[in-house]
């Protein structure tokens, strides 16, 4: 994740792959583009992988390739918004079908994690800017369903180390704030939301770093009712994606910016 990568290798699978998913860019229209193969051809993410023990020729790569003024739109490709290099300033990624394709499967690899990431800021900003109206279509049913579990699985909260109190008082409302809220998250109100997230999966936790969710949901849906009743399988893709969006930017460049004294010293 620090580095942008997600890994689509599955038990059984007969195409395994690595996507990586290029960095934060200056303003303008890009055109999202899969180069298969083609990581390893960048600059610092590439490097910082091979010193972690991958392998970055092996790698798939979502480039963004600029677009001219004058540049013809993919028809029927999504556009979505993404923050720039430049503060106070956006850009715009055409995402054709394939492309979506890859990215709802990414999403629904995201490997699971009880806090939010240092985190690739092109990965982060691409994942958050797709995901976005799923999580406000389900914002209000899944911070109820969070809000519920509190009360009906206060016991076994308790047994896996929570606070008597804290269950009892302020865990629920904590929970349903969160998914309410704004892009910011405590260290704690992570950990209290991936703690119900993995007591309502029903299966081992080994399960919750692939679900089916994105690849079956590519159309963007209509804002889903308070009382909607969400499986596991769906409550974890949406915490994965929000442990996203609550995550820090890592510049992955930064060892390139960092003083020649410090390497000698």
């Amino acid at each position: 994740m620090v580095v942008g990568i997600v890994n689509r290798e599955t038990n059984g699978s007969n195409k395994p792959s690595k996507v990586a998913f290029a960095g934060r860019k200056p303003p303008g229209r890009w055109l999202l583009k899969l180069l298969p193969k083609r990581f390893g051809a960048q600059r610092a993410a590439p490097d910082l992988f091979n010193l972690l023990g991958g392998l970055a020729h092996e790698v798939d790569f979502l480039f963004r390739e600029r677009l001219t003024e004058d540049a013809t739109i993919p028809s029927h490709a999504r556009a979505l918004q993404v923050p720039s290099l430049e503060v106070d300033r956006t850009s715009v990624i055409y995402v054709r079908d394939d492309e979506e394709a890859i990215i709802a499967d990414c999403l629904d690899h995201l490997p699971w994690s009880p806090l939010a990431w240092s985190i690739h800021r092109g990965l982060k900003d691409l994942v958050v800017a797709y995901a976005q109206p799923f999580l406000t279509a389900y914002r209000e049913p899944l911070a109820r369903t969070l809000a519920e579990a509190v009360s009906e699985h206060s016991f076994a909260l308790q047994h896996r180390g929570w606070d008597t109190a804290f269950v009892r008082e302020w865990m629920a409302e904590q929970a349903a704030s969160a998914m309410l809220g704004d892009d910011r998250a405590s260290g704690d109100t992570c950990r209290v939301i991936t703690g119900l997230g993995e007591l309502l999966w029903q299966g081992v936790e080994s399960g919750m770093d692939k679900t089916t969710f994105w690849t079956n949901s590519r159309e963007i849906p209509q804002v889903q009712p308070a009382g909607t009743k969400l499986s596991p399988d769906t409550i974890v893709a949406l915490i994965k994606v929000y442990m996203v969006r609550w995550s820090r930017d890592f510049d992955y460049d930064v060892y390139h910016k960092l003083p020649v004294t410090l390497f000698v010293t």
